[in-house]
């Protein structure tokens, strides 16, 4: 997963000063207003300072999110280069998935790189069958992550509540996606994983769901067309 952040620019009010007493009263003022001016640089250059220093803390930041993430891609059963590693076994790579993950988000708790790598340590409790888990950190990641990451989040956790077969649960989740998709969660995507979870128990509602969808073009109608056909007549 790619992280673009944005950077917020600095910007300072411009001060203006209006002399309207004699020349005498400036002489006998000139040391206060002197200190004000320099207290006002000062500040100035505290605040650029710790814009600067937050800049290039998320820098360190997205450096090793990406770090971590190339562990998460890395292929199992491949071998591994000085450039592009790799791991013998599927357990041998979650337990550094765990490691780098969660060694990530305890030296930057609270920021949106540490609920990103909690997403991901979800997916490892996943992948090892460890539902609870995963779908406690799913729902952290839902309830405090950006709009992005938490949409991903309750995405996982609508499709563990289907292997639950607590599907109420999980069509209220897949529904507010359909209605406020993002950029990585579209309403397509929502609205065929429901449909799919339908076609057994709602077949009316799946079809009804899938009949629009394919009518559109490439693997969206693919997929669509394809549940459809799986619904029992």
């Amino acid at each position: 997963m790619a992280s673009h952040l944005t950077r917020k620019e600095l910007k300072s009010d411009q001060v203006a000063v209006t002399v309207e007493h004699t020349v005498d009263y400036v002489q006998a003022h000139q040391r206060p207003i002197i200190q004000i001016v320099v207290g006002v640089v000062a500040l100035a250059v505290i605040i650029g300072g710790i814009v600067f220093y937050r800049s290039q803390q998320q820098e360190v930041r997205d450096a090793r999110l990406a770090e971590a993430v190339k562990v998460a891609e890395a292929p199992v059963g491949a071998q591994g280069t000085p450039d592009a590693i790799a791991f013998p076994t599927n357990e041998a790579k979650a337990a550094e998935e765990t490691k780098v993950f969660s060694k990530l988000q305890a030296d930057y708790p609270g920021t949106m790189q540490a609920y990103i790598a909690e997403y991901y340590l979800a997916g490892v409790d996943a992948s090892q069958a460890r539902l609870e888990e995963a779908r406690k950190k799913y729902e952290d990641v839902a309830k405090n992550g950006d709009t992005n990451t938490a949409s991903l989040a309750k995405f996982a956790v609508a499709q563990i509540l289907i292997q639950e077969n607590k599907l109420s649960d999980a069509e209220s989740i897949l529904k507010g996606l359909m209605d406020h998709p993002t950029d990585v969660v579209s309403k397509e995507q929502a609205t065929i994983t429901l449909a799919n979870a339908y076609k057994t128990t709602k077949p009316a509602e799946a079809k009804k769901l899938l009949e629009p969808l394919v009518k559109e073009n490439g693997e969206i109608a693919g997929t669509a067309a394809r549940i459809l056909n799986e619904i029992p007549k």
